[in-house]
């Protein structure tokens, strides 16, 4: 079979199989790349060196590790899918070993950030006039908005979970709890219940209160037109609200850093944490156990009497 007809093809198993759409977009548009660098050819004639010479020039051209690792990724899933498929018998992907992962910094936002944060998305920028004072006017969207910000804040979920909840799946009154299902194979997204401050909770049901009797299939968070808000969408709003309310790198996946740390410094337990944030495996939160005690660590030195009082 021909690289570029091996390529839809492969699309449509990965999407068979559970794997979300962003995930399956993601991976053939990978091979896609490589179809075009190394020309259109039959996918067992496709060499080790093909592979190599490709990752090369990604490298030369400045791309990230992380860049490379998901070029490695993909060429994983795509030949072991032409091996079971198209019965390949040699992988020209077997000895290229998987670029280090960088280290990536994790930092939480802070109590300020938060507060900034929740006043842009309650309040428009303030507006200047001639001749008055300058003001500001509630956004349209600000029970919508705030309610996001503390669910994310309050749950560590990932920006997708967040986007696949239901009015249903949320419980603001017995509980305060939050269903998570799993997206279809489960491989990422775990299930598992998370639960939610009675204020998020307060806060979710004052915006579901601005909605015309929302049924609970209805998706929990809707655009001003009525569209489900997909990962997409969440990422620009709060992007926007980062901006305007001064603070960098606003993005999903801080809120659940800000969650994780936070859960362990006011005394929670990786075992827990683990299943809130629905990981496999403990590697993510000893990360996130490390920079507790790290914190830990310098409070005690500023708040030292020993030291602070030089004895």
């Amino acid at each position: 079979m021909l690289f570029s007809n091996a390529i839809p093809t492969y699309s449509l198993y990965l999407a068979s199989n559970g794997f979300s759409p962003h995930t399956v977009k993601y991976y053939a548009g990978c091979m896609k790349r490589v179809l075009k660098a190394i020309g259109d050819r039959p996918v067992a004639a496709i060499q080790y060196q093909d592979l190599v010479l490709f990752m090369a020039d990604v490298s030369a051209r400045g791309r990230s590790q992380n860049t490379l690792r998901a070029y490695w990724k993909s060429f994983r899933s795509f030949f072991s899918w032409a091996q079971l498929e198209l019965g390949l018998k040699e992988l020209p992907n077997a000895k290229i070993k998987c670029p280090a992962e960088p280290p990536t910094e994790v930092i939480p936002f802070t109590q300020e950030d938060v507060q900034a944060l929740l006043k842009a998305a309650e309040y428009t920028r303030p507006a200047v006039s001639h001749g008055r004072k300058s003001f500001q006017m509630k956004r349209a969207t600000a029970a919508r908005d705030i309610a996001l910000v503390k669910l994310l804040l309050d749950t560590g979920l990932r920006v997708s979970e967040a986007a696949r909840l239901t009015v249903g799946d949320v419980d603001l009154f017995d509980n305060c709890a939050v269903q998570v299902h799993a997206y279809r194979s489960g491989k990422k997204s775990r299930p598992r219940t998370v639960f939610i401050s009675r204020r998020t909770a307060y806060q979710i049901h004052r915006y579901l209160s601005t909605r015309d009797k929302p049924h609970n299939s209805e998706p929990l968070f809707l655009s001003i037109k009525n569209n489900p808000m997909d990962r997409d969408s969440i990422r620009h709003l709060l992007d926007n609200l980062g901006t305007r309310a001064d603070v960098p790198n606003t993005h999903p996946h801080r809120f659940r850093h800000t969650f994780a740390i936070e859960f362990l410094r006011n005394g929670g337990n990786v075992y827990t944490l683990q299943r809130l944030l629905g990981h496999s495996t403990l590697d993510m939160v000893r990360r996130y156990l490390h920079l507790s005690e790290v914190d830990i660590e310098n409070a005690h030195r500023l708040a030292s009497p020993v030291d602070n009082w030089r004895l």
